[in-house]
C-alpha cells in the first residue's frame, strides 16, 4: 500500500496519503484546494504565500522511499507545468531520533519537544513552540498536533474507500468530510488497523 508525503516547506503546507495507488496530480494539482493552491493562497497559515521549497516522498514496493526535492516553491511555473537541511523541523526530528523515534514515535517526540522549548528559552526565544508534523516509516503514519500555548496549527484527516488523506488544510470544499486531529494529540494510522489517537499532552508531562 503506497504511502506519499508531500510538503511545501515543512513549516507551512503538507499532505500525507496512505492507500491504493493514485496519480500525484490527483492530490497535488487537481483539487480546488490542492497543495499547489494552498502554497500560494493558504487560509490557515501565518502567511498566505509560501515562497520556500517543495518536495515529495513516496513509499512503494521498495523499503526506501523515492524522494524529490526542489528549492523553488510548489507554485513555480516550471513545477506546476511538470506536475512532477537546515530547517528547525529537521533539527527537531534529529533530536527525536536520538531519543528513539524509530522505536517509539510518540514517546520520542514527547521527550524532545519540552527539551526544544527549554533550549529556546535559554537562547532568549520567547515565542511559543507550535509543532504540527506528519511522519511515516513507509507502513505507519503519525500526525502530531501540539503547542506549549495550546494553540497548535490544525492538521485534518479524511478516511475513505481509496485511503487515508492527511492535510494542513482540507483539499476540497467539503469540510464536513474532514476531521481535526485533536489538540495535544497524535493520529496513528496502520494499514489493516483502526485509526488510533494518543494524547501527546500526557506523554509530555511524563517526559518533562
Amino acid at each position: 500500500m503506497p504511502v506519499i508525503l508531500c510538503w511545501s516547506c515543512l513549516r507551512c503546507r503538507f499532505l500525507a496519503f496512505q492507500g491504493e495507488p493514485i496519480l500525484l496530480e490527483t492530490l497535488l494539482a487537481a483539487p480546488c484546494r490542492s497543495l499547489f493552491h494552498q502554497s500560494l493562497h493558504a487560509t490557515e497559515a501565518k502567511t498566505e504565500t509560501n515562497c520556500d521549497s517543495f518536495g515529495v516522498g513516496r513509499y512503494g514496493k521498495r523499503e526506501t522511499p523515492g524522494l524529490y526535492r526542489e528549492v523553488r516553491p510548489a507554485w513555480s511555473d516550471e513545477l506546476y507545468a511538470a506536475r512532477a537541511g537546515t530547517t528547525n523541523s529537521e533539527a527537531t526530528l534529529l533530536a527525536a531520533f536520538a531519543r528513539g523515534l524509530d522505536r517509539d514515535c510518540v514517546g520520542a517526540m514527547a521527550a524532545t519537544l519540552p527539551d526544544v522549548k527549554r533550549h529556546m528559552l535559554a537562547a532568549g526565544v520567547e515565542e511559543a513552540l507550535r509543532f504540527t508534523a506528519m511522519l511515516t516509516d513507509g507502513h505507519t503514519l503519525w500526525a502530531f498536533r501540539w503547542a506549549c500555548d495550546a494553540r497548535p496549527p490544525t492538521p485534518y484527516y479524511k478516511d475513505g474507500p481509496a485511503g487515508l488523506l492527511l492535510m494542513s488544510e482540507p483539499i476540497d470544499g467539503d469540510r464536513g468530510c474532514w476531521r481535526e486531529v485533536p489538540r495535544g494529540g497524535t493520529l496513528i494510522a496502520t494499514p489493516g488497523q483502526v485509526l488510533r489517537l494518543e494524547r501527546m499532552d500526557a506523554e509530555i508531562v511524563l517526559a518533562a
